[in-house]
Parts: C-alpha cells; sequence; structure tokens
C-alpha cells in the first residue's frame, strides 16, 4: 500500500484528537509588528553620544545605521529605540540584519546589544541587560549577520521597554559596525482571534485586503518518502509533524490562495495539505487546483494551488509557462476570479534552476526560464493582470530578474520593505519574489515576508518548534478591481490573435478525454498535433483561451491544417471545430458547445497543408468569454489519424455589421521575425520605408500593404 494511505489515515487520528478551537473572542490586546529598515533616516531611533565625534548616522547608500570610531577619538555611543508596551504580551521577538569590520576582531566587546525598562532620558541612569548577539568571523569584511534573539520573559508585561545599539572603541580597538532591518514582533497572552493559534511571530501588515495570497518554498514536502531521495522528511511522524506546522501558519495568516513550489510531482501532497486544512476548518473550504501532473517516479517537483472556494474560484485551466522538461512542473499559472467583486487576476507561481556552482552554471537556465515566463505571460489575453510568485533563486539585479523588469514588472516586496529577505544563504537574501504589472500593482494593498521560518543566525533554528521550510512564506494582500482585466473603455479596438504552434501550444490547453494519446506541439516540425493511430477509443480536445468579443461586431477564424492515415471521408466528423460561450476550464463537458463547420479539409491523406478558409464565428458567441476547440475523436485505432494544425489566426472588427463592412479577405500574422499572409504583400516601417527584403528578420511595427488593403502588424 503507497505510503500516502497510511498517512491520511495518521492525519485522521491526530485531528480527532487533537480538534483547535476556532472563533476565539477577540482580544483588547494588539500583537506589535514595529520595522525599521534604516533606509533613509534613524526613524524613531534616537542617537545618544557620550564621547568622541562620531555618532550614529544612515548611509543612505547602503541602506543601513552607522557607526565609526576610526579617527574619531574614543567614542561611547547609543543608538536607542523608542518605548514598546509588551505589559500584555506572551512572547516578543527582535531581529536584524548587522556586520562588523575592522578592530581588532573582538567585536562583541566593542558592539553590544542591550535592553531596559526603565529609561528615562539618560542612558546612564537607566538599567540595562546584555542580550547576547551573533557575529561573523573575525576579518575586514563587511559580513551580513541576521539575529533573532526572544526579549526575556522579565520584560515581558513591562510598558517602557527600549533596545540600545551600545557602541565604545578605544584608541587600538576601532572597528565599524552596520545595522539594518531592525523588527520586533510580540504575541499576545490571547490567541490570534478567529484561529484558536498561537504562534510565536505576529503578522507583517499588509493593509486591509479582500483577499490575502500566500506563497512559500516549502522545501521538498515529498509524501513518498521512503521512495524520493530528496524528501525533506524520512520517516512518517516527520511528515505529519512538519504538515501540522504548514497548516498552522497558512491559517494563522488567514490565507484565501496558497501557492507552494517544491511538491512531489503528483496530485497527492496538495490532497494531503487540504485535507488537513479542512480537518481544522468550520465547513471544510478548502479545495485544491488540478493539474493533470501524474506520477514522476518521485523524483519531479511541482508547483500547485490551494483556494478557498468560499472567497475565490480558478477560471479556465492550470497551465505551465514552459516547455522545457522537468520546468513545465514548476512553473504554473492559473487564473482566479474573487467571489465577492468579480475581479480576476492571473496567479503564476514559480521554482527557477538552483544556483549549482560557485560559478554558477544555472545562470543561462535561469536566463531561459525567465524569458519563458515574460513570453507567457505577454501572451495571456483572458486576463492581463499578472501576479509572479515563486522561488527564481536569484536576487534583484541578476540577470534573469533583469528580464522581468524590463518587461514592467515591479518586485513588490521591495517596494513595501527595502530591506526584505525570505531565505538563508550568506546572509538574509531575497530570492522569493512577488513580481506585479502595472494593472496588478494598483490592486496590491501590501506585500511581506513572514519571518516563521528563517533566523539566518541560527542554523539549528531549523529544527524548532514551528520551521517547517528553509523558507519564509510571504503575504500578499489584494483589493481587486471589480472588473479585473478588463477594458474600461466602451470603444472597440481591433482585435488581432495569433498561434503558431512553433514551440508550445501556447494558451491552448490540451485535455485528454479519454483514450492514451493527447495533442502535443511537435517542437521539430512546429504545429499542433494529435495522432490517435496507437490506442482505441481516442476523445481529446485542444481548447483556446478566453477571448472577450463583447464589444466587437464580427471576428473569423482561419487556421491551416493536414492530415495523415485514416480516412478521408471520416474527417469531417472525427476532426472537428467548436464554440462555447459558458466554459471556465476542466473537462469539456462541464460546458456548452456548438460545432461549427470548418469550410476546407485536407483532400488526401498525406501530409500536405491546407488552409480552412474564412470562419465566421456567429453573432450569438461575440461575448465576453469565448473559446473555440479543435476536438479529435476516433473509435478504434484502425480508423484513428494524424491531425496536426499551424497559424490559427482570429481576428474581431469592429465594424457596424458584415454587410455594410465586409471584412479583410487576407489574413496577416507574424511569427519568428517573419510576417506571413500574401506573396504580393509590400512591408513598410513607422517612417514610410518599404523593408519588404528584410522579411524574416524584423522585429517592431509595420505597415502591410496588401492590394487595397492595410494591416497593421506587431512582430516580436
Amino acid at each position: 500500500m503507497k505510503k500516502y494511505f497510511t498517512l491520511l489515515f495518521v492525519f485522521c487520528m491526530f485531528l480527532s484528537v487533537n480538534a483547535i478551537q476556532t472563533n476565539v473572542a477577540a482580544s483588547t490586546c494588539q500583537n506589535l509588528a514595529y520595522n525599521e529598515s534604516f533606509a533613509a533616516d534613524l526613524g524613531e531611533f534616537t542617537a545618544y553620544d557620550n564621547g568622541g565625534t562620531a555618532s550614529w548616522y544612515v548611509n543612505t547608500t547602503y541602506a543601513c545605521a552607522v557607526i565609526n570610531g576610526y579617527n574619531n577619538g574614543t567614542n561611547e555611543d547609543w543608538l536607542v529605540s523608542p518605548a514598546f508596551d509588551l505589559s500584555d504580551m506572551r512572547s516578543a521577538t527582535i531581529a536584524f540584519n548587522h556586520a562588523c569590520a575592522f578592530g581588532s576582531g573582538a567585536w562583541s566587546e566593542r558592539c553590544k546589544l542591550k535592553i531596559s525598562s526603565d529609561f528615562a532620558g539618560d542612558v546612564h541612569t537607566a538599567t540595562w541587560t546584555d542580550l547576547e548577539m551573533t557575529f561573523a568571523e573575525s576579518g575586514t569584511k563587511w559580513s551580513w549577520v541576521n539575529n533573532t534573539i526572544a526579549v526575556p520573559d522579565a520584560f515581558l508585561g513591562q510598558a517602557n521597554v527600549r533596545i540600545a545599539f551600545y557602541y565604545d572603541n578605544t584608541d587600538s580597538d576601532v572597528p565599524g559596525w552596520e545595522v539594518k532591518n531592525f523588527s520586533l514582533t510580540s504575541v499576545c497572552n490571547e490567541s490570534e482571534p478567529g484561529t484558536g493559534l498561537l504562534l510565536p511571530v505576529a503578522l507583517p501588515s499588509i493593509g486591509e485586503p479582500d483577499l490575502v495570497v500566500l506563497a512559500q518554498n516549502v522545501r521538498n514536502y515529498f509524501i513518498h518518502y521512503t521512495e524520493a531521495d530528496r524528501s525533506d522528511c524520512g520517516d512518517e511522524a516527520c511528515l505529519v509533524s512538519k504538515t501540522n506546522r504548514m497548516v498552522d501558519v497558512f491559517r494563522f495568516a488567514n490565507a484565501d490562495i496558497i501557492a507552494l513550489c517544491e511538491l512531489e510531482a503528483n496530485e497527492v501532497p496538495l490532497q494531503v495539505i487540504t485535507d488537513s486544512l479542512n480537518g481544522r476548518t468550520e465547513d471544510s473550504p478548502y479545495a485544491y487546483v488540478t493539474d493533470g501532473i501524474v506520477d514522476n517516479g518521485y523524483t519531479f517537483i511541482k508547483s500547485g494551488f490551494i483556494y478557498r472556494k468560499d472567497k475565490v474560484k480558478p477560471i479556465g485551466a492550470n497551465n505551465a509557462s514552459t516547455s522545457q522538461t522537468y520546468y513545465k512542473y514548476t512553473m504554473r499559472y492559473q487564473m482566479f476570479e474573487d467571489l465577492t467583486s468579480g475581479g480576476r487576476f492571473t496567479l503564476s507561481m514559480n521554482h527557477f534552476k538552483a544556483k549549482d556552482t560557485t560559478e554558477d552554471q544555472g545562470n543561462a537556465k535561469r536566463v531561459s526560464e525567465a524569458t519563458d515566463l515574460k513570453n507567457k505571460m505577454q501572451s495571456i489575453t483572458a486576463d492581463p493582470d499578472i501576479l509572479i510568485l515563486g522561488d527564481l533563486n536569484c536576487e534583484m539585479g541578476e540577470e534573469p530578474l533583469q528580464i522581468l523588469v524590463d518587461a514592467g514588472y515591479e518586485e513588490q516586496l521591495l517596494i513595501y520593505n527595502p530591506a526584505a529577505f525570505s531565505h538563508c544563504y550568506g546572509g538574509g537574501e531575497l530570492i522569493d519574489h512577488v513580481f506585479a504589472n502595472s494593472t496588478m500593482a494598483t490592486q496590491i494593498t501590501g506585500a511581506a515576508v513572514y519571518h516563521i521560518c528563517t533566523s539566518c543566525g541560527d542554523n539549528a533554528a531549523y529544527n524548532s518548534a514551528y520551521r517547517y521550510s528553509d523558507h519564509d512564506p510571504y503575504l500578499v494582500g489584494l483589493k481587486l478591481n471589480a472588473e479585473s482585466g478588463e477594458e474600461e473603455t466602451t470603444e472597440c479596438e481591433t482585435m488581432s490573435y495569433s498561434e503558431t504552434f512553433y514551440s508550445s501550444l501556447g494558451e491552448f490547453n490540451s485535455i485528454n478525454v479519454s483514450g492514451t494519446s493527447d495533442w502535443y506541439c511537435d517542437a521539430n516540425y512546429h504545429y499542433a498535433k494529435m495522432n490517435g493511430t496507437a490506442s482505441d477509443n481516442n476523445e481529446d480536445w485542444l481548447v483556446s483561451p478566453a477571448f472577450n468579443l463583447s464589444k466587437h461586431q464580427a471576428a473569423t477564424l482561419t487556421f491551416e491544417h493536414t492530415a495523415n492515415k485514416g480516412t478521408a471521408a471520416n474527417k469531417t466528423t472525427m476532426q472537428t471545430l467548436w464554440l462555447s460561450n459558458d466554459y471556465e476550464g476542466g473537462a469539456p463537458a462541464s460546458a456548452t458547445w456548438t460545432q461549427v463547420t470548418i469550410p476546407n479539409y485536407p483532400t488526401g491523406t498525406n501530409w500536405t497543408f491546407v488552409k480552412s478558409g474564412n470562419i465566421n464565428i456567429p453573432k450569438e458567441f461575440l461575448t465576453k468569454n469565448m473559446h473555440f476547440a479543435f476536438k479529435y475523436v476516433a473509435a478504434t485505432a484502425a480508423e484513428g489519424s494524424c491531425w496536426e494544425i499551424k497559424n490559427v489566426l482570429l481576428n474581431a472588427d469592429c465594424v457596424s455589421g458584415i454587410d455594410e463592412a465586409p471584412m479583410s479577405q487576407t489574413r496577416i500574422y507574424s511569427c519568428n521575425g517573419r510576417i506571413y499572409g500574401a506573396d504580393d504583400m509590400r512591408i513598410y516601417n513607422v517612417l514610410g520605408i518599404d523593408v519588404t527584403a528584410q522579411n524574416g528578420s524584423l522585429n517592431g511595427v509595420y505597415i502591410v500593404i496588401v492590394g487595397n488593403e492595410t494591416h497593421k502588424v506587431i512582430v516580436k
């Protein structure tokens, strides 16, 4: 029996005796979440100079508070925090990054962290207690070290708690000290209202959102722990414990959508986490998004989504944003709709290639992944509000992330906290990211890392009672527009959508209803292909993305196709085209489909491509949610054929009626730097220069003239 059946049984037993109380009454106590980055000034901290000419100041170039006694005599300098009221707190935690350099290297003698509950303005009359800090190894380099320090119990219950960075130097020992990203968080004596949970770290603020998205690398979450060498757990007890800690955090964060990476590449992990969430939550509101990723020998990882059914619903299918082997599982995207506002957005969750050597041979792979991701997100037409999340395994300024920045995406975690970090390697690194395009960014109320897992100064903390990954979860608050992704203008704009199937299926979704064959992209010959000659009882659909044609008066679809094997006479019944207004993803049978005639079929069973002819979209399908689909059926392998399709083109015009303004009979489209559509066309750039001879190496906007027709074409 598979190990996960045993695990599910253990979960059931665990939940039956460890049910967590919900609906806890709200407390008057408020958890603290204080942050000071020292990026621009000292904030609410106060510098006290008690000797020498040096003093604490902010270096805005490096975004940190600095004290350095070099050439400034002997110094005594204090940097004192504002007062913190911990009178009703059960626990409190201090965290900050700091670096020392030069001097004798005995930095703990010169640089100290102190705490007081009776400071009244004079540092020398107050009672101070030293707190132990972690320093980098001695040397002259500025090595950043993160410290996470519990406030001693003696200061819990006090209303005037101050934290001070104390520095003094002698003539012979003069180090420099830099501090940034200070935080103090605390948890009230009562539990978090509505969750029944007691976690040691308060949630960061993300504004006042309607929806909360939580994302995280969950560190090799494998259910088949005995078969998978890379599993984070080696036995069932470890996996149950890890799952419980994860679920505590997901519920504590009130997450409506949970996006995870480093999951075992099948659907069982999402099922186990979802079942655990539902077992602890009234009315079992959680579900996971199916993706069709099957068992891969317990060596592959994937990304996936869990959501609250009472808050959001997935729209359309879960798709890969790359065709690269392995990474097609780790780079996934899904559209969601807010059930209250009706707003929609596209959520992309990713895991890029890890840094594998000192020289980082994986950078080229990450560049390729970022390029694929950018191109896929640019091709989305159903809702262009894009939120890109994930462990991208690089920091800002590196080449892969610059590709996203150049495409118009902005890192949201750094907007709300310029010193944000999510992972500990050499120090505190931000390699888990939140990127949003311009239309998505306006619908974000806040973004922050929740430091429940990383400490960056205590590697042993991974074995603590709460930590379950080497990456922190991070939160994004959303308040979606009621018409998210829709044009606000009432004006119609001519649309031209093309898909060549040159190297992937693009936004099209392959759905296997029966049989063992499926639609796929033949990247060697550059077309979409369905081959039903190897199995019986095939029904396979190739479904387009959704198109909003509600403002258009006419639309025409064309494509090229060919077939081999089978019987030519059966093509009109076995290889067909269908339209739908109510398809929302998943099985085609869940929607209403209407067949439309394909004017031209291949006349033989050879590999000769023919043009389909113009297929006018009936007016009843000129709506906000039009899909078209290529449907293949074959009862037996003997009667099956190979159906190949390329150069799909959907044009929608803003005319008052087809009779008054006939649509152009010439369809112009572009692919890989070349414009196609007519032998006698002339191509001009925006300056009016004839560049027809350069066709094949074009990039930009061009005017194409065919007879008395004029077309505008964008070539990428």
